[in-house]
């Protein structure tokens, strides 16, 4: 992990791709269905709730969206907007100048006076998503979700299903405009790698990718029984992963957090080569990483920026290189870990249990905690969104999650540093408050030399290599195997 900024210590410190799950117990492994499921069918209440749009932005977001799923259902489903104007306006000799007040090119061209002219009733914008999911046979709900995506009336969906009592209604633009740079970034990345093809190839192939090593491994009954997939349970919005089932999805590291203040432990590790012991002791860091990841969001084919939670653990030591081959631990019970010491392979059961602060447990340091879902049964019950500190959360990036996670350092955070990976020119003004880590990143993005964006590029187009690589393996393989056998059957 990089350090090229630190700052100061503080000593006070269902949809696509998966089964609808019905059952609504704390045990369930699949709580991001069941959160998903939710929201679409709290999303009417939100609308009942906001009548209509109180921003200008608000207005220009919602009229964006409209103009962005009506070109796709053009692009994907043949579905032309004449079509639907005249199916919600059956009377009207010219139905599709009534889109003039509730659409925007997508472009973003300066059209003088348009924006002001647009409609504010969420009921008129409804109406057409309505239709238009009838059109296209998809959800009514999932389309509604889409249409007020990153609005007040997000903002609201997100406070009923999570029951936050906090109203992001006067939240600063600036992080709107931190929130709108991640979704450039992530159109950017898209128009230069072959996302849509990427997430048809992840969807369909069986087997495992291996977050250490980078490669992918299959089990044949994961060809033959359709089990586990590259991308076992679809969209990764509020869902979660373990780091040996992690999909092949790129991210970088934005931002680490330590966790709790650096502690000393002792380590005794065996070589797997020659079974001789070694007894250290190390400084052990605890990181949580916050990073910027591009996937499926809420449905395979609508891929954008997700911010990505993981915990990692690293080990100093003052004259040996240590590092863990899979820094993911569980953290809440002992662990068997393999880890290099100067480049020689060991082994060693990590047991940090008692590191913990007096009165508290690993599990209170859980990202995205007391996450609340309203279930089949009328009832709201709670989660952690990460289960354990060994599995990887998602969550899409929305302006209000740019404010929470990086609005900081704050006087009261209990959080002893903060490490930035990215070069960032320190003298350059930011919409995003000066001093937090919003305004560090805000520098990352939009600045080439930080390296950033080509570090999310180079990571997506390698992973895509390696789908790609390993589908050719398979295939080649495969050929190999018919030939032999037609081979076979012409000699008997």
């Amino acid at each position: 992990m990089g350090e090229l900024i630190q700052f100061p210590y503080n000593e006070r410190l269902e949809e696509q791709g998966g089964h609808v799950v019905e059952n609504s117990e704390q045990d369930n492994p699949r709580f991001g269905d069941v959160r998903r499921r939710a929201e679409l069918l709290e999303i009417r209440n939100a609308l009942k709730d906001i009548p209509t749009l109180k921003s200008a932005m608000d207005v220009e977001i919602v009229a964006h969206n409209l103009s962005a799923m009506l070109e796709e259902a053009k692009e994907k489903k043949g579905i032309s907007k004449i079509k639907v104007a005249k199916a919600i306006w059956p009377d009207d000799e010219s139905p599709l100048k009534r889109f003039d007040k509730l659409t925007l090119p997508l472009a973003r061209i300066a059209m003088p006076g348009r924006i002001e002219r647009l409609q504010k009733r969420t009921s008129l914008y409804c109406k057409v998503a309505l239709e238009l999911a009838k059109c296209t046979e998809d959800r009514a709900e999932k389309t509604l979700v889409r249409l007020f995506r990153n609005t007040s009336v997000d903002r609201r969906l997100c406070e009923l299903v999570d029951g936050r009592e906090r109203s992001f209604g006067d939240l600063d633009d600036s992080w709107q405009n931190l929130a709108e740079m991640f979704d450039a970034l992530a159109e950017r990345i898209k128009e230069k790698v072959d996302f849509k093809g990427h997430m048809t190839r992840i969807v369909a192939m069986g087997g495992k990718y291996d977050l250490s090593s980078g490669d992918i491994f299959v089990n044949p009954l994961d060809v033959m029984s359709g089990g586990n997939r590259l991308l076992n349970y679809g969209p990764l919005s509020d869902n979660f992963e373990i780091w040996d089932h992690f999909p092949p999805i790129p991210s970088v590291l934005l931002v680490g957090e330590l966790l709790l203040p650096r502690f000393r432990h002792p380590l005794s590790a065996t070589s797997t080569k020659t079974g001789a012991t070694c007894a250290l002791d190390v400084e052990v860091r605890v990181w949580r990483e916050i990073r910027l990841a591009i996937g499926p969001i809420d449905s395979i084919d609508q891929v954008g920026p997700l911010f990505e939670a993981r915990t990692r653990v690293d080990l100093g030591h003052e004259t040996k290189a240590v590092k863990l081959i899979r820094p993911w631990l569980d953290l809440g019970s002992p662990d068997d870990a393999t880890l290099l010491i100067d480049g020689e392979e060991y082994v060693s059961e990590l047991d940090f249990e008692t590191q913990i602060p007096s009165g508290r447990s690993w599990s209170d340091l859980l990202m995205w905690q007391d996450m609340s879902v309203r279930g089949s049964d009328g009832a709201i019950h709670r989660f952690d969104l990460q289960p354990q500190h060994d599995y990887a959360a998602w969550r899409r990036v929305t302006a209000e999650l740019c404010a929470e996670l990086l609005d900081k350092p704050k006087q009261h955070n209990v959080v002893s540093e903060y490490v930035i990976p990215f070069h960032v020119p320190l003298t350059e003004p930011t919409l995003t408050p000066e001093g937090t880590l919003g305004a560090a990143v805000e520098l990352a993005i939009r600045n080439d030399s930080s390296n950033l964006a080509s570090s999310l590029l180079q990571e997506a187009e390698r992973l895509i290599a390696v789908v790609k690589q390993e589908q050719t393996r398979r295939r080649a393989e495969a050929r190999a195997l018919n030939d032999q056998a037609v081979t076979s059957w012409s000699r008997k």
